[in-house]
């Protein structure tokens, strides 16, 4: 990912009010249950999906995060489950199901 690049959310509105570059630092705080997790989550999976994969475009970045989890609740069934949506709906768009080399039909297969 180039530095100029902003990272993305994947929502426009986030994105215009969050002007995020690589190698950022952002802390989020808030009382339980505000969102926190899931704004963070969703920059995540934009960060680390592809643009494209064997002619699918995800739409990401293809990039590294690291996320730091001072209360030890990262919850990688939440992550998986988004990332398994936004390729699902990635590859719904061009009417494809599973991954015809890999078998794959989600992240799962490829995100552990």
């Amino acid at each position: 990912m180039k530095s100029e690049t902003p990272v993305r959310s994947g929502e426009v509105a986030l994105d215009s009010a969050f002007k995020l570059r690589p190698r950022s630092v952002l802390e989020i705080y808030g009382p339980s249950g505000s969102g926190k997790s899931g704004l963070l989550l969703a920059y995540v999976a934009n960060c680390i999906l592809p643009e494209e994969h064997r002619g699918v475009l995800y739409g990401g970045q293809g990039g590294c995060v690291v996320y730091l989890d001072l209360d030890c609740k990262f919850d990688i069934r939440r992550l998986r489950k988004l990332l398994t949506l936004r390729i699902h709906q990635s590859r719904a768009q061009l009417g494809l199901g599973r991954d015809p080399v890999s078998g794959c039909g989600s992240v799962a297969c490829c995100v552990y």
